[in-house]
Order: structure tokens, then sequence, then C-alpha cells
């Protein structure tokens, strides 16, 4: 049987005094021989499997922009107080390391990346051993890898708000084992250095916030053992989740479609029905002991989240700089949601993934005996093996992907679905390991809100193998059906995903061909040849041009300051955000008052408006000499 479950503690192999490290990730009641084999094995094949991505192609502004404000940070300037900084900002500071500690080039960042992934992998089978023994455990961990990180493989905030959800999963697991405080502090830190990341991490803290409200709702019913007459407590979390749920729809209204209420509001919804449910079916305590109880798990979490987030208000408060930095993370950010914006495919897409909804809301319907399952086996590879072979055709290609991104919300609602119905047959681990997973995929998901680009699937889609595992792992028998179909997935992320990119992700199969490595003493990854020729040959223009440490590149082309190594007059990176874009007046009085001798004029921005003709004739009136290079245009003065 390929998807077996291991609810037992092994017997032999147990290492009684485990290191920091291998007591974080299992504890010593999973610690087993075989378990700690199979560890190794995967971590090295994924750490071989990530490496052969780790340099694989760019989008160019998305990694100038980090390039460029880690620069800027090494030099003395604040982000959000001195340039537009895309996220919260430590992540800038955290790439300010990189480049000091491995200098300052593009593949450096792509090394920390790497770094964090290595630790990834292992978190992911942690928490898959919880419910499956050590080979499934491996399988599910390789599902969740594949369709993450090898996608796009750049050093972007996403990335480190899924690894620190998935490290604060695993804290708040060790705390469901042990009881103890510490891993509940340990999880809040996590959350709170997602938030640090980017502002998204958010959702990581609601998710948890509902799995404590959901645990001390067990715990109560554990403690009292029959049900009682209170209802404050009730009533309390109910006027909660309403609240959370209005601001949720509040936050989601400038674009609520019923994709947008399938894949966000739903699930979301779902999961709060689930706690407000449990309260009403059999309330127990009183109110004041069940509120005592829920802030004695909610405090140490939230004092964990707390932490980062005070030392990285630090150098604001030092430097009387909060309005700026409110003013980037809420003020500035509309101006982007209201012009940058990507949606979900049409409703009709949710029916690929029903076939095996049927197969998880109804596993009875799945063959039982060795003959029916093998030959149900049998018929259902063939099938697959049909699907992945005609996988290059964009239909077949399209179905599968739009089923792996229905997953979700299809897990979310069956799962709790399968919570109501079960009461007391399932066991209180494994109802709150099924809890917590659901309210990670059901707020994690969000991220995709408002730009539903298929690589935003991609930051949250870890959570989805693992949720899944621990639902099926409930069952009495779980199925071979779904080992094959967990085998299906990983072979269509390995064999189609993979080697294709972000540019058509999720819409039409193909590989990527980064078969030039972008040779510049700021470069350090691998391209596309002509995109390598450009920007050599434009480094090597500016350089003899230019004279100072000022440019003016624009609009939307951030990587060019990086790679020729000179400096952004302004504090935008996109022109669609600045202050002057259009204002040719205004953009060079700050041009003379930076002394720029040379102009890099984008021809074909991602997502500002191409320049009006008189501010052309503008810079064309003050930079006389021009020259065409690649999608540049490189204007000069002497």
């Amino acid at each position: 049987m390929i998807l077996e479950t291991d609810d037992r503690v092994p017997r032999g192999g147990v290492d009684r005094r485990p290191g920091w490290y291998s007591s974080f990730l299992f504890g010593s009641h999973w610690q087993s021989r075989a378990g700690g084999a199979v560890l190794v094995v995967l971590w090295i094949l994924a750490a071989a499997y990530l490496l052969s991505y780790r340099l694989r192609g760019w989008i160019p502004h998305d990694e100038g922009t980090i390039a460029q404000s880690a620069e800027r940070a090494l030099l003395g300037e604040l982000p959000h107080r001195d340039f537009d900084e895309g996220y919260t900002g430590a992540q800038t500071w955290l790439h300010a390391g990189a480049f000091r500690l491995l200098g300052t080039r593009l593949g450096s960042l792509r090394t920390l990346l790497y770094l964090f992934a290595l630790a990834f992998v292992p978190a992911l089978y942690a928490i898959a051993r919880r419910a499956a023994r050590p080979a499934t455990a491996a399988l599910v961990s390789a599902a969740a890898l594949v369709w993450t990180v090898p996608n796009y493989f750049a050093s972007l905030p996403s990335w480190y708000n899924l690894f620190f959800a998935v490290f604060g999963a695993l804290a708040v697991l060790k705390h469901v084992e042990t009881a103890r405080i510490k891993w509940l502090f340990f999880a809040g830190i996590c959350a709170g250095a997602s938030i640090a990341m980017k502002i998204v991490g958010l959702y990581d803290v609601a998710a948890v916030l509902l799995f404590l409200a959901y645990r001390e709702g067990e715990a109560s019913r554990a403690r009292s053992g029959r049900p009682g007459r209170g209802y404050g407590f009730a009533y309390t979390v109910t006027a909660g989740g309403a609240i959370f749920l209005f601001v949720l729809i509040r936050v989601l209204r400038s674009r609520l479609e019923l994709m947008d209420v399938f894949h966000f509001v739903l699930p979301t919804a779902v999961v709060v029905a689930v706690v407000v449910g449990l309260e009403w079916r059999s309330p127990h305590g009183p109110f004041s002991a069940r509120l005592t109880a829920f802030g004695r798990l909610a405090l140490p979490f939230l004092a964990g989240v707390a932490l980062p987030l005070l030392l990285f208000l630090v150098p604001y408060v030092a430097t009387n700089s909060l309005a700026s930095l409110v003013d980037g993370l809420f003020v500035r950010p509309q101006r982007q949601i209201a012009t940058v914006r990507w949606h979900l495919p049409p409703f009709g897409t949710v029916v690929a993934a029903a076939p095996y909804a049927l197969l998880l809301a109804f596993p009875r319907l799945a063959p039982a005996g060795r003959r029916g399952t093998a030959i149900a086996c049998a018929c259902l590879s063939a099938l697959l093996v049909a699907l992945l072979l005609t996988a290059d055709k964009p239909d077949v290609y399209r179905a599968i992907w739009n089923s792996a991104r229905s997953l979700g919300p299809v897990t979310v609602i069956i799962g709790s679905w399968r919570l109501a119905r079960s009461g007391d047959r399932m066991a209180p681990a494994r109802r709150q390991q099924l809890f917590l997973l659901m309210s990670l995929v059901a707020l994690i998901t969000l991220v995709q809100f408002p730009f539903s680009a298929p690589i935003y699937f991609c930051y949250a889609a870890a959570f989805i193998p693992l949720a899944l595992l621990v639902l099926v792992s409930a069952e009495v028998r779980p199925s071979p059906l779904h080992g094959c179909v967990l085998l299906f997935y990983i072979a269509f992320a390995m064999f189609f995903l993979n080697p294709g990119y972000v540019f058509r992700l999720g819409d039409v199969p193909g590989r990527y061909r980064a078969d030039a490595d972008l040779d510049l003493p700021r470069g350090g990854i691998r391209v596309s040849a002509a995109d390598s020729a450009t920007y050599r040959e434009l480094a090597a223009a500016v350089e003899e041009k230019g004279s100072g440490p000022y440019i003016y590149a624009g609009p939307d082309c951030p990587e060019v300051y990086f790679l020729c190594g000179k400096r952004n007059p302004s504090r935008f990176f996109f022109e669609h955000l600045s202050s002057f874009y259009g204002d040719s007046e205004g953009i060079l009085r700050l041009l003379e008052s930076r002394g720029v001798r040379v102009v890099v004029w984008n021809t074909s921005p991602d997502f500002s408006r191409r320049l009006q003709e008189n501010y052309r004739a503008a810079l064309a009136s003050r930079f006389p000499h021009s020259r065409p290079i690649g999608k540049f245009v490189l204007m000069w003065r002497d």
C-alpha cells in the first residue's frame, strides 16, 4: 500500500536523547532508523534537484527590485523612508546581509533562498511524518516541494512567508504533542518574521489564532466531560468569527467574483464555522475560565509575533520615521492594488477537481478487497499515465493545473465536513492536526489576492498535500488510489511545471531555456541568450558614456541600476507609482540636480504606460545622443 498511516510509536531505533534540531522536527516519539534514513535520502535528492534550478531564469524587474533595495540598505538608506520598499522591509536587510557575506550579485540572493529551501524540506517531512510512514511522508514532502520553489527560484518574500508558515505549523504541532508553551512562542516568532518580510504574514497569524480557539474548545470538552449551560464564550467566538469574516470581505470587496468567493471566502468561512459550531454544539465551562484558558494559549503566541516586529521597528523609532513606515505599508500599496491585478480562471475550471473530490468525500466509493483494489489502481494508473502522455497539449495541461488549484478549497470543505461528522471517532491529536492544516490552507491561499497569477498559487501550495495527507490518514483504511493521485501530481510538476517558467505557468506547457550566464560582475545567474547579450552590451555602454554615480532608467527597469552599478536618482522603482511620472519638467529638474548624463529608456515596460511623446521629446532635448540596445534606448549627453 503506497499510502499508509503510522500512529504507532516505533519500538526500535528511538533516540532517547535527541539533539535540539531533531527534537524540534520529530521529538523522541517520532524518530526511527527507517524514518531518519528516508529523511537523509529525501534531503539529498531535494538538494540536488533544487540545485539544478537555483540559478535558472529571472524576471528582470523582480531581481532588480530586491537587489537594488538591498544595495540601498547597505548604503545606509532606510526602507520606506528613503526609497519605495515593495514589501515590509526585513527581507531587504536579510538580502543586504547576503550581499555583505557572499558578494553583491544576484547569485548571492539565490544562495540565500537555496539555504532556506533546504531547511524547508525536513520541516515538510516532519509534519507529514506525524500522519504517515516514512516513505509516504517523503512522497508528500516531495509533492509540496515540486509544486513550490522550483517553479520560480527568485528570492522573493512570498517564499519566505511560506517557509515561516511551515516552520510555525511544525512548532504548533509540537505544542499539540507536548503542551509546552515555548512552542507557541516559537510559532509566534515565525509568524512575526513572516509579517516583517511581507504584510501577508498576517494570514498566518489569523490561521494559528483560529486553531488555538479550536484547540481550547477541544481541551475544554476533554476537561469537563459533559456540556455545560454557559454560552458566554460561544457568543464571544461567534462575534469574533463574524467580525473576522466581515473584515475579510471588506478587504476583498474590490474584486469579489464567484471564483474569489470559492477560493478565498468560502474556505475561511468554513473553518470559522467549525470553531463556532464546536462551541454551540457542546459548550463547556464558565466564560471567565474559558477566556483565561484561551489567553494562556494566545498570549504566548502573540508575544512571539511581537518580538521580531518590535526589533524591526527599532530603526524607525530611532530615526523618527514611523510615519514613513505606515505610509509605505498601508497607504502607497493601495495605488498598486488599484493598478496591478490578475483574475482567477473561470469558475467552470473547478470541475477538473471533481473526480478526486468525490473520492475524498466518499471514501467508500473505492473498491474493497485486494482484487478490487488492484483492478481500480490499475485502471486509475492507466488513466493518469494517459493524461501525463498528453499533458503537452494546452487543454490537458490547463485541466490538470486547474484541478490542483481547486484542491485547496475542496480539502477545507471536505475536511471540515469530516470533522463535523467524526465526533469522537477521530483521535483528538488527528482532529487538531487536520484543523490546523485546513486553517493554513484557507488563510495562506489569500496571498493570491489581488494578483492571482498562477505562481501565487505556488506560494501557498505546500499546505495542500499536507492537509490531504492528514485527511486521508483519518480514514479507517486509506485507499491506495490516493497514492496513485499523489504520484501523478508529483510527475506532472516535475515533467511539465518545473521545466517551464513563471511566464506561462498554468497556461501553456513549455520548456524554458536559460542558456547563457548573465556574465556581469553583479550577475551570477543563468538567463536567456538574448537577455544576456542585451544587458552585457547595456552595462558596457553605460560604463563608457556615463560619469558619476547616477543614471536614470525607466520605466520599470530597476535591474538596470543594479547590474550597471549605478544609483537611482529617485525613490521609485516603478514609474506608475511615482509622483513625477508624466511630469517632464519635474523629472528633468531631478536629473539635473543629480548630475545625470545617461538615460536608459525602456520601450516595453511591464506595468507603467509607455513614455508619452512630449516626455520623450523633453528627454531627447536634454540627452541628444541615442543608441538602441535590445528593448532599451540608451540616451546620453556630452
